[in-house]
């Protein structure tokens, strides 16, 4: 069930976007375009380590595991700051701006359509992970088999988390 989100019409499926790609193992990258120049932002989930790269060359790098982070980068004579804030570690809400020379350039605001929804209904493979921690502290499975159904289950999870993320990106 999907919950009511303010102004529908602009936040999308991430599904339907050739400028915003998710995924556990490859983890955030965002396209933004600046006249002739292609700049990508790139986020590792597991690693925290974050790049921003200028027409294929990478210009700013750094590791981060905070709600909140800052590239700043310089090409052709223009100043160039790329922020990206996460708004709610549990719910998933997300804001990544880019500027130039204190002007917006463009800005791309992902959110959980499922946030208003209470925490056991966002998350039921919960009771899944219970099932297993309990089978495995009764000794009823190895180690192994409950490490693989736990990546088994993440990676679902994760899948599955993508169903409901939606974007909008603004251009001034």
């Amino acid at each position: 069930m999907e919950t009511k989100i303010s102004d529908p019409e602009s936040f999308r499926s991430i599904k339907e976007s050739d400028f915003i790609q998710f995924s556990w193992s490859k983890g955030l990258k965002l396209n933004f375009e600046d006249e002739q120049n292609s700049i990508t932002f790139v986020a590792s989930l597991t690693t925290g380590k974050e790049k921003v790269i200028l027409n294929n060359q990478p210009v700013s790098q750094k590791r981060s595991f905070s709600r909140k982070s800052q590239h700043r980068f310089e090409y052709n004579g223009n100043e160039y700051k790329l922020e990206f804030k996460m708004k709610n570690l549990l719910k998933g809400g997300w804001t990544c701006s880019l500027t130039k020379n204190d002007t917006l350039i463009g800005e791309i605001e992902c959110k959980n359509i499922q946030s208003d929804q209470h925490f056991i209904k966002r998350h039921p493979e919960l009771f899944g992970w219970i099932i297993l921690g309990a089978a495995f502290g009764a000794e009823l499975i190895s180690l192994t088999a409950l490490i693989v159904l736990l990546a088994a289950g993440i990676t679902v999870s994760t899948w599955n988390m993508r169903r409901w993320m939606r974007f909008r990106k603004r251009e001034p």
